[in-house]
């Protein structure tokens, strides 16, 4: 990667090639859609949908992705040039120069905001939910299993700032962590 822009770093010419021919067009739109056309704050739809596209791009490149996996750690694509997960957050950035897009480091604790979010939905289901937090989980199954290309079905102001989403997560983790300990008793 190069530097640019001050110290924002910049995708290598062939890791910018390789990436345009490889991301579909649809995720470019969906990014452009619903990730820099409602970026007015900083909410967590927006973040939540960039998080998504990346885990796509990642799954289809054979990057891993997920908790534990390096931002920074190039993988060999193929027949490509080696990737990370930066360089996928980079190209998003390439595409639509703008002030708005996060840069890797900061997508980093996004992307762990959304791994989180899709445990909570995963070790909650099918448990005794009170009202609100079972509002909570349809609105994560809402965000996580629409089809990217169907996103305008979902509710972008349903999830609010990504302050109070990542607290929501936190209560949700505790809820599912007591739950579990009761039960080891």
């Amino acid at each position: 990667m190069a530097r640019n822009r001050g110290n924002r770093p910049s995708l290598a010419q062939d890791v910018l090639n390789y990436l345009n021919a490889r991301i579909d067009e649809e995720d470019i739109l969906v990014y452009k859609r619903h990730v820099l056309e409602q970026r007015g704050g900083q909410g967590a739809y927006t973040i939540l949908v960039f998080a998504r596209l990346v885990e796509r791009a990642c799954e289809k490149l054979k990057i891993p992705y997920g908790t534990g996996s390096s931002m920074n750690k190039k993988q060999t694509t193929g027949n490509g040039p080696r990737i990370s997960i930066a360089d996928v957050v980079l190209f998003y950035s390439a595409k639509f120069p703008s002030d708005l897009a996060p840069a890797p480091s900061t997508f980093g604790n996004h992307r762990s905001i959304y791994l989180r979010a899709k445990t909570c939905m995963v070790n909650l289901e099918n448990r005794e939910l009170n009202q609100e937090d079972q509002t909570f989980l349809r609105s994560l199954r809402a965000i996580v299993h629409t089809p990217l290309a169907e996103l305008a079905m979902v509710q972008p102001e349903a999830y609010g700032s990504l302050s109070a989403f990542r607290m929501r997560i936190d209560l949700l983790e505790k809820m599912f962590h007591k739950k579990v300990k009761a039960k080891e008793n």
